[in-house]
């Protein structure tokens, strides 16, 4: 899946761009919304199961002359709302006003910068500081509740290499002082074996890592208005096949690690 040339023998791409179909037909089942009517008649071409070039309409795949399947559940497909229990915190008026209006765009709780991944198993300290103010947007993104919902974003920038890992690695968050606190965030893979180290690419955005951290980060049960350190942790996949993870080639690291909040809308 992490080689161009080779992605589409891997199971897991179909299953994948499957899904991605899935979560569109589902975006188009609510109300208002629709294809976007200016790419509908752009034409697109690919080489059919007889080896022949064939080219079709962008709508032809939604008109049901290009795709005859349809998804088991077409509506009513988003994602769950959290019972009611399961909302613990309760602030003042006061406070989520402040927070909301601190929110009006992401706000920084967290960064380290400079992390060489030079091991199977690489960390980063990341100190979340002290704040005397319960409405900080630090505290919401600490504890779930209703009032005011959040999203934590874990992002990586400057995520680079001169020769491709040859493995994908599990990025988790740990509680710094106890390992036990450990919450699995996402997975950092490689899709292009082009190196990704020159300037072209760092201003192009493409070794920019997003992850969303809103649960990870609340499972390490961090209270109060105190200091904490996170320790953002990188595994090594033991991949089945292919050569394993050099370190010492790779030359992999991320330039800065970054804790964001924002309005969960």
């Amino acid at each position: 899946m992490g080689a161009v040339p080779f992605s589409s023998n891997d199971p897991i791409f179909w299953v994948h761009h499957a899904n991605i179909d899935r979560l569109w037909d589902c975006w188009l089942s609510i109300s208002g919304h629709s294809n976007p009517s200016s790419i509908m008649n752009q034409p697109f071409s690919f080489v059919d199961t007889n080896g022949n070039l064939v080219t079709k309409l962008v709508k032809n795949l939604f008109d049901g002359s290009l795709i005859d399947y349809v998804y088991q559940q077409p509506s009513n497909c988003a994602r769950k709302q959290p019972a009611p229990e399961a909302v613990v915190a309760a602030r003042s008026a006061r406070t989520v006003a402040q927070a909301r209006a601190a929110l009006r765009r992401p706000v920084l709780i967290g960064e380290a910068k400079g992390l060489a991944i030079d091991a199977a198993v690489a960390k980063k300290r990341v100190t979340l500081p002290a704040t005397a103010s319960l409405s900080h947007p630090r505290q919401f993104a600490l504890e779930e509740q209703v009032q005011l919902p959040v999203a934590t974003e874990l992002v990586l920038r400057g995520v680079h290499f001169e020769s491709h890992p040859a493995t994908s690695f599990r990025v988790y968050l740990e509680r710094a002082g106890n390992p036990a606190k450990r919450a699995f965030v996402g997975t950092m893979s490689f899709f292009s074996d082009e190196p990704t180290g020159s300037d072209t690419h760092r201003a192009q955005g493409q070794n920019v890592r997003v992850f969303d951290a809103t649960d990870a980060l609340r499972e390490l049960d961090l209270k109060g208005t105190g200091a904490f350190d996170v320790d953002v942790v990188f595994e090594a996949v033991d991949e089945p096949v292919g050569p394993a993870f050099d370190p010492a080639k790779a030359k992999l690291a991320v330039d800065e690690i970054e804790f964001f909040v924002k309005r969960d809308l």
